[in-house]
């Protein structure tokens, strides 16, 4: 177990499981989604050896899928997709029901 061997220091020892929660009113006119990925987001950019400016962006596109994605089922799955000129170029994110994500930048660094 070298991978978590070297993980072990980006851990948040608070927090070490990432979570997606959502809530809703008793007469269902209101839902509540909050979400937790600091871990996965450590994970992402220490395995793509990014820079904190994409690691922002991938871990929001990130975010908004699993959000986005909360209450599907696990067969299900979904993907965000941001393509631009700009130094980043494009931000892949896909998420499925089981709350698995993965994701990439154009430019990590």
């Amino acid at each position: 177990d070298t991978l978590s061997k070297n993980l072990e220091p980006y851990l948040n020892k608070n927090n070490l499981d990432d979570q997606v929660f959502s809530a809703m009113s008793a007469d269902g006119g209101l839902k509540v989604t909050v979400a937790t990925i600091r871990n996965l987001l450590n994970e992402f950019m220490i395995q793509h050896t990014m820079n904190p400016v994409p690691g922002d962006a991938l871990g929001r596109a990130t975010l908004c899928a699993l959000m986005a994605s909360n209450g599907m089922q696990e067969e299900q799955m979904f993907q965000l997709s941001m393509k631009g000129d700009g130094p980043l170029r494009e931000c892949l994110t896909i998420v499925t029901g089981k709350g698995e994500a993965r994701g990439y930048v154009g430019n990590p660094s």
